[in-house]
Protein backbone atom coordinates (compact mmCIF):
# COMPACT_ATOMS: atom_id res chain seq x y z
CA UNK A 1 0.00 0.00 0.00
CA UNK A 2 2.64 2.10 0.92
CA UNK A 3 4.32 1.51 -2.20
CA UNK A 4 6.87 4.12 -3.10
CA UNK A 5 7.96 5.93 -6.86
CA UNK A 6 10.96 3.51 -6.80
CA UNK A 7 9.06 0.12 -6.10
CA UNK A 8 6.84 1.07 -9.77
CA UNK A 9 7.20 -0.67 -12.41
CA UNK A 10 7.98 1.04 -15.95
CA UNK A 11 4.84 0.48 -17.08
CA UNK A 12 3.16 1.93 -14.14
CA UNK A 13 5.12 4.91 -14.75
CA UNK A 14 4.52 4.95 -18.09
CA UNK A 15 0.78 4.99 -17.65
CA UNK A 16 0.91 7.66 -14.92
CA UNK A 17 1.54 10.50 -17.18
CA UNK A 18 -0.75 8.54 -20.66
CA UNK A 19 -1.64 11.17 -22.39
CA UNK A 20 -5.70 10.63 -22.33
CA UNK A 21 -5.12 11.89 -18.76
CA UNK A 22 -3.65 15.34 -19.78
CA UNK A 23 -5.74 16.25 -23.40
CA UNK A 24 -3.73 19.20 -24.99
CA UNK A 25 -6.12 21.13 -27.97
CA UNK A 26 -4.58 20.73 -31.57
CA UNK A 27 -3.51 23.78 -32.43
CA UNK A 28 -2.04 22.70 -36.13
CA UNK A 29 -5.33 23.54 -37.88
CA UNK A 30 -6.35 26.63 -36.80
CA UNK A 31 -2.88 28.50 -37.72
CA UNK A 32 -2.93 26.86 -41.27
CA UNK A 33 -6.41 28.84 -42.04
CA UNK A 34 -5.09 31.66 -40.79
CA UNK A 35 -2.37 31.33 -42.75
CA UNK A 36 -4.21 30.97 -45.75
CA UNK A 37 -6.61 33.55 -45.53
CA UNK A 38 -3.40 35.97 -44.97
CA UNK A 39 -2.16 34.70 -47.83
CA UNK A 40 -5.66 35.47 -49.83
CA UNK A 41 -5.44 38.67 -48.42
CA UNK A 42 -1.93 39.73 -49.60
CA UNK A 43 -2.44 37.93 -52.94
CA UNK A 44 -5.94 40.26 -53.25
CA UNK A 45 -3.78 43.36 -52.48
CA UNK A 46 -1.23 42.84 -54.32
CA UNK A 47 -3.20 42.07 -57.41
CA UNK A 48 -5.11 45.29 -56.71
CA UNK A 49 -1.89 47.27 -56.11
CA UNK A 50 -0.64 45.75 -59.68
CA UNK A 51 -3.75 47.58 -61.18
CA UNK A 52 -3.24 50.63 -59.34
CA UNK A 53 0.04 51.83 -58.58
CA UNK A 54 1.39 53.37 -62.30
CA UNK A 55 5.55 53.37 -63.00
CA UNK A 56 7.11 55.35 -65.56
CA UNK A 57 8.99 54.39 -68.44
CA UNK A 58 12.63 56.44 -68.68
CA UNK A 59 14.96 56.88 -70.88
CA UNK A 60 18.42 58.01 -69.33
CA UNK A 61 20.22 60.66 -70.96
CA UNK A 62 23.46 62.68 -70.14
CA UNK A 63 22.68 66.70 -70.90
CA UNK A 64 24.66 70.37 -70.20
CA UNK A 65 22.45 73.18 -69.64
CA UNK A 66 23.16 75.79 -72.67
CA UNK A 67 20.95 78.97 -73.24
CA UNK A 68 19.51 79.72 -76.92
CA UNK A 69 21.02 83.69 -76.37
CA UNK A 70 22.89 84.39 -73.50
CA UNK A 71 23.88 87.94 -74.34
CA UNK A 72 22.74 91.02 -76.32
CA UNK A 73 25.57 92.12 -78.93
CA UNK A 74 25.43 95.65 -80.57
CA UNK A 75 25.78 95.89 -83.79
CA UNK A 76 24.17 97.83 -86.26
CA UNK A 77 24.03 97.62 -90.46
CA UNK A 78 25.25 101.12 -91.41
CA UNK A 79 27.31 103.66 -89.27
CA UNK A 80 26.58 106.09 -86.38
CA UNK A 81 27.88 109.04 -84.13
CA UNK A 82 28.21 107.68 -80.80
CA UNK A 83 26.96 110.95 -78.71
CA UNK A 84 27.37 109.85 -75.16
CA UNK A 85 28.52 106.19 -73.48
CA UNK A 86 26.84 105.83 -70.09
CA UNK A 87 28.04 102.41 -69.22
CA UNK A 88 31.53 100.58 -68.66
CA UNK A 89 33.48 97.07 -69.13
CA UNK A 90 31.89 94.74 -65.71
CA UNK A 91 29.15 97.27 -65.13
CA UNK A 92 26.05 95.66 -63.89
CA UNK A 93 22.61 97.50 -65.43
CA UNK A 94 18.43 96.76 -65.19
CA UNK A 95 16.56 96.15 -67.29
CA UNK A 96 15.53 100.13 -68.93
CA UNK A 97 18.45 101.60 -67.47
CA UNK A 98 20.25 104.10 -70.49
CA UNK A 99 23.33 102.59 -72.63
CA UNK A 100 24.21 104.79 -75.58
CA UNK A 101 23.13 108.01 -77.30
CA UNK A 102 23.49 107.60 -80.64
CA UNK A 103 22.47 109.35 -83.96
CA UNK A 104 22.90 108.66 -87.74
CA UNK A 105 21.43 109.87 -90.68
CA UNK A 106 19.38 106.49 -90.51
CA UNK A 107 18.23 106.82 -87.27
CA UNK A 108 17.46 110.45 -88.54
CA UNK A 109 15.05 109.17 -91.10
CA UNK A 110 13.84 106.51 -88.69
CA UNK A 111 13.09 108.91 -85.66
CA UNK A 112 11.32 111.60 -88.53
CA UNK A 113 9.29 108.61 -89.85
CA UNK A 114 8.13 107.49 -86.04
CA UNK A 115 7.87 111.60 -84.86
CA UNK A 116 5.13 111.92 -88.14
CA UNK A 117 3.21 108.98 -86.73
CA UNK A 118 2.93 110.53 -83.17
CA UNK A 119 1.96 114.11 -85.22
CA UNK A 120 -0.51 112.40 -87.36
CA UNK A 121 -2.02 110.55 -84.30
CA UNK A 122 -2.00 113.80 -82.45
CA UNK A 123 -3.95 115.52 -85.09
CA UNK A 124 -6.43 112.67 -85.35
CA UNK A 125 -6.55 112.83 -81.44
CA UNK A 126 -7.20 116.93 -81.36
CA UNK A 127 -8.96 117.45 -84.86
CA UNK A 128 -10.54 114.42 -86.55
CA UNK A 129 -12.26 113.28 -83.66
CA UNK A 130 -13.70 116.02 -82.79
CA UNK A 131 -15.04 116.62 -86.31
CA UNK A 132 -16.28 113.16 -85.59
CA UNK A 133 -18.19 113.80 -82.80
CA UNK A 134 -19.66 116.93 -83.97
CA UNK A 135 -20.93 115.36 -87.06
CA UNK A 136 -22.36 112.04 -84.85
CA UNK A 137 -24.14 114.83 -82.88
CA UNK A 138 -25.80 116.57 -85.98
CA UNK A 139 -26.89 113.20 -87.46
CA UNK A 140 -28.81 112.50 -83.72
CA UNK A 141 -30.31 115.16 -83.73
CA UNK A 142 -31.76 114.69 -87.09
CA UNK A 143 -33.06 111.43 -86.04
CA UNK A 144 -34.41 112.75 -82.61
CA UNK A 145 -36.21 115.42 -84.98
CA UNK A 146 -37.57 112.91 -87.20
CA UNK A 147 -38.92 110.73 -84.31
CA UNK A 148 -40.98 114.10 -82.89
CA UNK A 149 -42.50 114.50 -86.45
CA UNK A 150 -43.03 110.96 -86.72
CA UNK A 151 -45.19 110.96 -83.14
CA UNK A 152 -46.90 114.08 -84.54
CA UNK A 153 -48.10 111.91 -87.61
CA UNK A 154 -49.10 109.01 -85.54
CA UNK A 155 -51.09 111.52 -83.08
CA UNK A 156 -52.45 113.54 -86.52
CA UNK A 157 -53.85 109.64 -87.41
CA UNK A 158 -55.53 109.53 -84.01
CA UNK A 159 -57.48 112.98 -84.92
CA UNK A 160 -58.31 112.11 -88.05
CA UNK A 161 -60.01 108.25 -86.87
CA UNK A 162 -61.66 109.87 -84.44
CA UNK A 163 -63.22 112.71 -86.83
CA UNK A 164 -63.94 109.96 -89.15
CA UNK A 165 -65.82 107.98 -86.30
CA UNK A 166 -68.10 110.87 -85.71
CA UNK A 167 -68.22 112.00 -88.94
CA UNK A 168 -69.41 108.29 -90.44
CA UNK A 169 -72.30 108.17 -87.88
CA UNK A 170 -73.52 111.22 -89.27
CA UNK A 171 -73.20 110.48 -92.83
CA UNK A 172 -74.43 106.80 -92.26
CA UNK A 173 -77.21 108.02 -90.12
CA UNK A 174 -78.17 110.77 -93.11
CA UNK A 175 -77.73 108.38 -96.01
CA UNK A 176 -79.86 105.99 -94.08
CA UNK A 177 -82.90 108.01 -93.55
CA UNK A 178 -82.54 109.50 -97.22
CA UNK A 179 -82.92 105.98 -98.28
CA UNK A 180 -85.77 105.41 -96.21
CA UNK A 181 -87.44 108.53 -96.92
CA UNK A 182 -87.11 107.37 -100.74
CA UNK A 183 -88.95 104.34 -99.84
CA UNK A 184 -91.67 105.93 -98.40
CA UNK A 185 -92.00 108.04 -101.05
CA UNK A 186 -92.20 105.56 -103.67
CA UNK A 187 -95.25 104.58 -102.11
CA UNK A 188 -97.39 108.01 -101.82
CA UNK A 189 -96.03 108.43 -105.29
CA UNK A 190 -98.34 104.80 -106.59
CA UNK A 191 -101.13 105.76 -104.10
CA UNK A 192 -101.02 109.41 -106.11
CA UNK A 193 -100.37 111.53 -102.79
CA UNK A 194 -97.11 112.66 -104.14
CA UNK A 195 -96.34 114.16 -107.48
CA UNK A 196 -93.34 112.86 -109.51
CA UNK A 197 -91.42 115.61 -108.82
CA UNK A 198 -91.30 114.62 -105.44
CA UNK A 199 -90.34 111.46 -105.79
CA UNK A 200 -87.52 112.64 -108.07
CA UNK A 201 -85.92 114.98 -105.15
CA UNK A 202 -86.48 112.38 -102.77
CA UNK A 203 -84.47 109.59 -104.81
CA UNK A 204 -81.70 113.23 -105.49
CA UNK A 205 -81.67 113.27 -101.67
CA UNK A 206 -80.60 109.75 -101.24
CA UNK A 207 -78.06 109.98 -103.42
CA UNK A 208 -76.70 113.21 -102.51
CA UNK A 209 -75.79 111.59 -99.04
CA UNK A 210 -74.61 108.70 -100.21
CA UNK A 211 -71.74 110.55 -102.22
CA UNK A 212 -71.21 112.97 -99.61
CA UNK A 213 -70.59 109.73 -97.52
CA UNK A 214 -68.17 107.85 -100.24
CA UNK A 215 -66.45 111.11 -100.45
CA UNK A 216 -65.87 112.13 -96.90
CA UNK A 217 -64.93 108.13 -96.14
CA UNK A 218 -62.23 108.17 -99.34
CA UNK A 219 -60.95 111.95 -97.82
CA UNK A 220 -60.06 109.83 -94.92
CA UNK A 221 -58.25 107.16 -96.41
CA UNK A 222 -56.51 109.44 -98.33
CA UNK A 223 -54.87 111.72 -95.34
CA UNK A 224 -54.69 108.48 -93.48
CA UNK A 225 -52.47 107.40 -96.92
CA UNK A 226 -50.72 110.25 -96.97
CA UNK A 227 -49.94 110.19 -93.27
CA UNK A 228 -48.92 106.39 -93.43
CA UNK A 229 -46.41 107.67 -96.45
CA UNK A 230 -44.74 110.53 -94.48
CA UNK A 231 -44.22 108.19 -91.37
CA UNK A 232 -42.31 105.32 -93.57
CA UNK A 233 -40.30 108.02 -95.33
CA UNK A 234 -39.48 109.27 -91.95
CA UNK A 235 -39.00 105.76 -90.83
CA UNK A 236 -36.43 104.75 -93.54
CA UNK A 237 -34.32 108.07 -93.04
CA UNK A 238 -33.97 107.07 -89.54
CA UNK A 239 -32.71 103.75 -90.46
CA UNK A 240 -30.10 105.05 -92.96
CA UNK A 241 -28.82 107.94 -90.50
CA UNK A 242 -28.53 105.51 -88.23
CA UNK A 243 -26.10 103.45 -90.72
CA UNK A 244 -24.27 106.45 -91.38
CA UNK A 245 -23.52 106.93 -87.58
CA UNK A 246 -22.29 103.12 -87.75
CA UNK A 247 -20.35 103.21 -90.68
CA UNK A 248 -19.03 106.86 -89.24
CA UNK A 249 -17.93 105.06 -85.95
CA UNK A 250 -16.04 102.39 -87.96
CA UNK A 251 -14.47 104.73 -90.01
CA UNK A 252 -13.10 106.70 -87.31
CA UNK A 253 -11.85 103.50 -85.64
CA UNK A 254 -10.62 102.26 -88.74
CA UNK A 255 -8.57 105.30 -89.07
CA UNK A 256 -7.30 105.10 -85.47
CA UNK A 257 -6.27 102.28 -85.68
CA UNK A 258 -4.65 102.90 -88.96
CA UNK A 259 -2.85 105.85 -87.61
CA UNK A 260 -1.23 103.20 -84.72
CA UNK A 261 0.12 100.28 -87.04
CA UNK A 262 1.67 103.27 -88.16
CA UNK A 263 3.59 104.26 -85.58
CA UNK A 264 4.07 100.56 -83.72
CA UNK A 265 5.04 99.71 -87.34
CA UNK A 266 7.58 102.66 -87.48
CA UNK A 267 8.66 101.73 -83.41
CA UNK A 268 9.32 98.07 -84.19
CA UNK A 269 11.44 99.40 -87.17
CA UNK A 270 13.49 101.02 -84.84
CA UNK A 271 13.28 98.39 -82.26
CA UNK A 272 14.56 95.90 -85.22
CA UNK A 273 17.67 97.29 -85.48
CA UNK A 274 18.89 99.25 -82.67
CA UNK A 275 16.89 97.20 -79.88
CA UNK A 276 15.00 98.87 -76.58
CA UNK A 277 15.00 102.81 -77.33
CA UNK A 278 14.09 106.30 -76.24
CA UNK A 279 13.88 109.22 -77.98
CA UNK A 280 15.57 112.74 -76.91
CA UNK A 281 14.41 115.98 -78.49
CA UNK A 282 16.74 116.32 -80.52
CA UNK A 283 16.08 113.35 -82.87
CA UNK A 284 18.71 111.09 -80.98
CA UNK A 285 18.80 107.20 -80.43
CA UNK A 286 19.11 106.38 -76.61
CA UNK A 287 18.99 102.53 -76.26
CA UNK A 288 18.20 100.79 -73.22
CA UNK A 289 18.98 97.33 -71.69
CA UNK A 290 16.01 94.45 -72.28
CA UNK A 291 17.11 92.92 -69.19
CA UNK A 292 19.45 93.07 -66.10
CA UNK A 293 22.63 91.92 -67.21
CA UNK A 294 26.37 92.75 -67.06
CA UNK A 295 28.53 94.62 -69.56
CA UNK A 296 31.24 92.44 -71.25
CA UNK A 297 32.35 94.50 -74.33
CA UNK A 298 32.54 98.02 -74.82
CA UNK A 299 33.89 99.77 -78.05
CA UNK A 300 36.59 102.08 -77.33
CA UNK A 301 37.38 103.57 -80.55
CA UNK A 302 36.58 106.56 -82.46
CA UNK A 303 33.20 108.30 -81.54
CA UNK A 304 32.38 107.68 -85.99
CA UNK A 305 31.48 103.65 -86.03
CA UNK A 306 31.36 101.56 -89.21
CA UNK A 307 28.86 99.87 -89.87
CA UNK A 308 28.84 96.29 -88.47
CA UNK A 309 31.08 97.09 -85.85
CA UNK A 310 30.38 95.89 -82.44
CA UNK A 311 29.43 98.82 -79.88
CA UNK A 312 28.63 96.72 -76.96
CA UNK A 313 28.14 93.16 -75.44
CA UNK A 314 25.55 92.65 -72.35
CA UNK A 315 25.68 88.99 -70.80
CA UNK A 316 22.27 87.87 -69.08
CA UNK A 317 22.20 87.37 -65.40
CA UNK A 318 19.70 85.32 -66.02
CA UNK A 319 20.00 83.55 -69.19
CA UNK A 320 16.67 81.30 -70.22
CA UNK A 321 18.46 77.93 -70.06
CA UNK A 322 17.56 74.41 -71.38
CA UNK A 323 19.04 70.84 -71.17
CA UNK A 324 20.71 69.93 -74.29
CA UNK A 325 21.32 66.01 -75.25
CA UNK A 326 21.38 63.52 -77.79
CA UNK A 327 19.63 60.37 -78.06
CA UNK A 328 20.08 57.23 -80.37
CA UNK A 329 17.63 56.00 -83.53
CA UNK A 330 16.33 53.14 -80.93
CA UNK A 331 15.13 55.92 -78.72
CA UNK A 332 14.34 59.06 -80.44
CA UNK A 333 10.90 57.11 -81.19
CA UNK A 334 9.41 57.11 -78.19
CA UNK A 335 10.79 60.78 -77.37
CA UNK A 336 8.15 63.51 -78.22
CA UNK A 337 7.64 67.42 -77.78
CA UNK A 338 5.89 67.75 -73.94
CA UNK A 339 7.27 64.28 -72.37
CA UNK A 340 8.53 65.74 -68.79
CA UNK A 341 11.98 64.71 -67.86
CA UNK A 342 13.80 64.95 -64.39
CA UNK A 343 17.37 66.71 -63.95
CA UNK A 344 19.57 65.12 -61.65
CA UNK A 345 22.50 67.84 -61.66
CA UNK A 346 25.75 66.84 -60.80
CA UNK A 347 27.37 69.86 -59.07
CA UNK A 348 24.21 69.36 -56.73
CA UNK A 349 23.48 65.96 -55.83
CA UNK A 350 20.37 64.66 -55.71
CA UNK A 351 19.83 63.37 -52.30
CA UNK A 352 20.81 67.04 -50.66
CA UNK A 353 19.36 69.74 -53.31
CA UNK A 354 16.41 67.38 -54.94
CA UNK A 355 16.19 67.61 -58.75
CA UNK A 356 14.85 69.71 -61.69
CA UNK A 357 11.87 69.61 -64.09
CA UNK A 358 11.77 70.19 -67.21
CA UNK A 359 9.93 69.41 -70.71
CA UNK A 360 11.01 68.45 -73.99
CA UNK A 361 11.03 71.29 -76.43
CA UNK A 362 12.45 70.52 -79.53
CA UNK A 363 13.50 67.00 -80.86
CA UNK A 364 15.93 67.09 -84.27
CA UNK A 365 13.90 65.10 -87.20
CA UNK A 366 17.52 63.89 -88.89
CA UNK A 367 20.64 62.82 -87.30
CA UNK A 368 24.14 64.04 -86.79
CA UNK A 369 26.86 62.71 -88.58
CA UNK A 370 27.36 60.17 -85.50
CA UNK A 371 23.63 59.23 -85.72
CA UNK A 372 22.79 60.71 -82.59
CA UNK A 373 19.59 62.66 -82.46
CA UNK A 374 19.67 65.84 -80.64
CA UNK A 375 17.03 66.74 -78.29
CA UNK A 376 16.04 69.92 -76.09
CA UNK A 377 14.39 70.19 -72.70
CA UNK A 378 13.05 73.43 -71.37
CA UNK A 379 13.61 74.17 -67.83
CA UNK A 380 10.59 74.36 -66.33
CA UNK A 381 10.91 73.90 -62.22
CA UNK A 382 14.13 74.64 -60.68
CA UNK A 383 12.92 73.48 -57.09
CA UNK A 384 15.63 74.28 -54.87
CA UNK A 385 18.22 74.50 -57.90
CA UNK A 386 16.76 78.45 -58.20
CA UNK A 387 19.18 81.30 -59.21
CA UNK A 388 22.12 78.12 -59.08
CA UNK A 389 21.95 76.67 -62.55
CA UNK A 390 23.77 78.39 -65.23
CA UNK A 391 25.14 77.46 -68.52
CA UNK A 392 27.83 74.63 -68.58
CA UNK A 393 26.05 72.09 -66.45
CA UNK A 394 25.51 68.60 -66.66
CA UNK A 395 24.45 65.72 -65.31
CA UNK A 396 21.63 62.61 -65.74
CA UNK A 397 18.00 63.81 -66.78
CA UNK A 398 15.30 60.63 -67.12
CA UNK A 399 13.14 61.40 -69.90
CA UNK A 400 9.48 60.29 -69.37
CA UNK A 401 8.12 58.55 -72.30
CA UNK A 402 4.77 56.45 -70.86
CA UNK A 403 3.38 55.32 -67.76
CA UNK A 404 2.00 51.66 -67.10
CA UNK A 405 1.19 49.71 -63.87
CA UNK A 406 2.72 47.19 -62.57
CA UNK A 407 1.10 44.57 -64.66
CA UNK A 408 2.37 46.02 -67.95
CA UNK A 409 5.37 46.10 -67.25
CA UNK A 410 5.32 42.45 -66.13
CA UNK A 411 3.22 42.35 -69.54
CA UNK A 412 6.31 43.96 -72.01
CA UNK A 413 8.76 41.99 -70.77
CA UNK A 414 7.02 38.66 -71.09
CA UNK A 415 6.00 39.77 -74.70
CA UNK A 416 10.24 40.79 -74.76
CA UNK A 417 10.92 37.31 -74.06
CA UNK A 418 8.47 35.60 -76.00
CA UNK A 419 9.94 37.84 -79.17
CA UNK A 420 13.51 36.80 -77.83
CA UNK A 421 12.38 32.88 -77.73
CA UNK A 422 11.19 32.37 -81.07
CA UNK A 423 13.85 34.48 -82.94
Amino acid sequence: MNTTLHDLQEVQYTDLYHIDDAPIADLRLSALRRLGWWTVLLVAVGLTLGYVIVLPDTIPVSFVFKSERAEDIYRFPSAVYIERQYVKNGQHVEAGDVLLELSAPDIAALTHELASAHMNIAGFQQYRTKSAASEQGIINVTIERNREEIRLKNEQKGVLEQKWASESTKLTYESKEAARIHVANQGLYKSGDISKNDLNQSEANQLRAKSAYDVAYQTYLDNIGTLNRQIISLELDIKAQEKQLAKNSTDLQLEGNRLKTAKEAAQQKIRGIYGNFELTKNNHLVLKANRNSIVSFVFEGEKEVAASTTLLKLIYEEAPLYAHTQVTSGQIGKIQVGQSAVFKVDAFPVYEWGPAYGEVSNVSLTPDEKGLFNVQIRLTNASQLEKLLRIGLSGKADIITDERTIYGHLFRKFRKTTALLTE
